[in-house]
């Protein structure tokens, strides 16, 4: 739910970014008439995704980065059994965990989208979320195509641009980042 509600909110704030930088300073009019039909309709996607209420913006406003007292206590009265409530503490903050008050707000942000429906409800977070995403990159990726085009030639090969094959990567599903970590103390260092 933590990486749900930030990558959602992370993509509010480039939208914002493609308002200020793209749009506001003009760069658009260059770039939008030279778009290949997935971009044009992608870009027109995201404006009228954006140019009304929508989850992203709603996640963004009241769940990644702000919180509402009001939804937080909404998030409180929708726990089920089995939410995790708990508290882990340490002597090091880095090791602190109180879990309850994520399950608080995964709740309410659950509440907020689809009240009483928390699958349909995550289901919409991520669906919605994933099409914003997958629209931001055609629009961003057709600019770059454009900018390159312009500024460095059709041939970046003859730029000296290589293909690599990145070899020895991990699987994505099988990397795992342990919650809990050793932590020096400063008369042990």
């Amino acid at each position: 739910m933590v990486i749900g509600r930030v990558l959602t909110g992370k993509t509010y704030e480039c939208w914002k970014l493609m308002q200020s930088a793209f749009f506001g300073t003009g760069i658009s009019k260059t770039y939008e008439s030279q778009f290949d039909a997935e971009a044009s309709q992608a870009l027109q996607a995201l404006k009228r995704y954006f140019g009304r209420d929508n989850l992203i913006a709603r996640v963004r406003n009241g769940h990644a980065f702000h919180y509402s007292l009001d939804e937080i206590d909404a998030g409180y009265r929708a726990l089920v059994d089995g939410d995790p409530l708990e508290v882990y503490l340490s002597e090091a903050n880095a090791n602190t965990l109180h879990s309850f008050a994520d399950a608080i707000a995964g709740r309410a942000m659950l509440e907020a989208i689809k009240p009483g429906d928390d699958r349909g409800a995550f289901e919409m977070l991520i669906d919605e979320t994933t099409k914003a995403v997958a629209q931001i990159n055609e629009v961003i990726g057709a600019t770059m195509t454009i900018c390159f085009k312009t500024y460095l030639g059709d041939d970046l090969y003859a730029l000296g641009a290589k293909v690599i094959e990145i070899e020895g990567a991990p699987d994505s599903q099988a990397v795992s980042i342990p919650y809990f970590v050793e932590i020096a103390k400063a008369d042990d260092a």
